[in-house]
């Protein structure tokens, strides 16, 4: 017991070098049996006893106190020290402790690839995806041939789906899949079908991603991966969503809730809360939705969560807009872009600005609404967001439409409508093509308004869409009134 703490330190440098040594290795030893040796019990203690055997290095043998056991204790406690940090979004510290790891020369290489695809983890969930790709890259050089070659591949797919650089993700994550099947790891097998899901909805195979996002649960929850599970019926969720299955996307986003909480990827329950908010929200459910909006930024503040709560500000603005808000709507909006801006994430910025034109168009700010599509379209397609980008251009449509302009619309439409079918979301499709027949209709060419109503319905009828084939018939039926 010491009065103060210069007098602790003073005892402590007293000691000779080996004897310090072999009080951290007998305090290592200690704490492990007084609090369990399982991962779980030891967690949370775990930087601090990999500090304790850092310093326990050199220690004279005793017993089962060797020099071999320091050393793996100290990886071991790196390892899971690193895991607590990232489930509570430090991830400065998660960079540190996976750095520590991955140095440590003496360890073997699939755990130092372990390592570092870990840190690679980490600098992609801080959004900083050159480091990310740099220590994937080192994962890759160092797990050849070994265990952790496959989480390698997958993480690597996930980095480069980030950096829009979606052709090369796809190969790495084809890779991921191949060798978790050879390896009979249905863990990596669902994570790598997760990560192949988003891209395809990102590149606009929605139906390929609806497939193996549902296959991804089933091989999730036969792994018993709750994490990797949670992560897939997120992605799943937002397909069946913006397909118009509601019902679907909020049973599957409430789950991920669920089997998120208390996993590594805790943080991402804001994502399925702000999708959660979405579905209720465009449902009228608004006791409901505003429940779910509060929760999701209530996480992202105490998490730190930025990207997530941009998401937040995003929906706020939507709820403000709802009860006729414009400026606490334009306020929030600003939130979300100025965060955005700052991490850099291109995905959301476009979102965000998209939304600040339509409020800038519905308080007729033309100008500076058409000024926020013009942005958030270049910003969407250096992100390689197509929905994104569609809708920039579906805004600049609706400016010339109000500015009389309609043949400008016309054409604003036509490029939206191309762009949304490489998105592949085929509902948002038609709902773009009924706007281009009402600006066909205003510029005096009714019968080309007619034959893209008609081929929106015959669309809607393929795709079993009653309210669009009902909406675009009753609309072909004024034009002919």
């Amino acid at each position: 017991m010491f009065r103060h703490a210069l007098m602790r330190d003073c005892a402590y440098e007293m000691q000779p070098p080996s004897e310090r040594a072999r009080l951290h290795a007998l305090l290592l030893e200690v704490t492990q049996n007084a609090l369990g040796k399982t991962d779980l019990e030891l967690e949370p203690v775990a930087a601090e006893l990999a500090d304790h055997a850092r310093a326990a290095r050199g220690a004279k043998p005793t017993g089962h106190i060797t020099e071999q056991f320091v050393r793996e204790s100290e990886l071991r406690f790196l390892l899971l020290a690193q895991r607590k940090a990232m489930r509570d979004h430090n991830l400065e510290l998660a960079v540190t402790l996976a750095r520590r790891a991955m140095e440590f020369d003496t360890a073997p290489p699939a755990d130092r690839a372990e390592a570092a695809r870990r840190l690679a983890l980490a600098h992609r969930i801080a959004m900083r995806y050159e480091p990310a790709l740099e220590a994937a890259r080192q994962a890759q050089q160092l797990g050849a041939g070994t265990s952790a070659e496959g989480p390698v591949w997958q993480e690597l797919a996930a980095i480069l789906s980030c950096m829009n650089r979606l052709d090369e993700s796809e190969q790495a994550g084809q890779r991921a899949l191949q060798l978790a099947r050879e390896t009979a790891d249905q863990r990596l097998e669902a994570a790598a079908m997760a990560s192949q899901g988003s891209l395809f909805r990102i590149g606009g195979r929605t139906e390929e991603a609806r497939i193996i996002l549902e296959r991804a649960v089933e091989v999730a929850r036969a792994a018993a991966a709750p994490d990797v599970e949670g992560i897939a019926r997120i992605h799943l969720g937002y397909v069946l969503g913006m397909d118009g299955k509601a019902q679907k996307a909020r049973e599957h986003l409430a789950a991920a809730l669920r089997l998120l909480e208390g996993t590594e990827r805790t943080v991402n329950r804001v994502d399925a809360l702000n999708y959660l908010f979405d579905q209720a929200f465009s449902q009228g459910q608004m006791a409901v939705a505003v429940k779910y909006l509060q929760q999701a930024e209530t996480i992202a503040r105490d998490l730190g969560y930025r990207v997530g709560l941009a998401q937040s500000f995003v929906f706020r603005a939507m709820l403000h807009d709802s009860r006729d808000e414009p400026q606490p709507a334009l306020d929030a909006l600003e939130q979300a872009a100025a965060i955005s801006r700052e991490l850099g994430d291109d995905r959301n910025l476009a979102v965000a600005l998209a939304n600040r034109g339509n409020l800038l168009l519905q308080t007729g700010h033309f100008e500076k609404a058409e000024a926020a599509f013009h942005e958030g379209g270049e910003v969407a397609a250096r992100a390689g967001n197509a929905y994104a980008q569609a809708h920039a251009h579906a805004g600049i449509a609706r400016v010339r439409d109000a500015q009389s302009r309609p043949l400008d619309a016309w054409q604003c439409y036509e490029h939206a409508i191309a762009l949304m079918e490489h998105a592949g979301l085929r509902r948002e499709v038609l709902k773009l093509q009924r706007k281009l027949a009402e600006a066909q209709h205003k510029a005096g060419d009714t019968a080309a308004a007619r034959r893209t109503l008609m081929q929106a319905a015959s669309s809607a009828v393929t795709q079993g869409d009653l309210v669009e084939q009902q909406a675009a018939q009753q609309q072909l039926a004024d034009l002919k009134g």
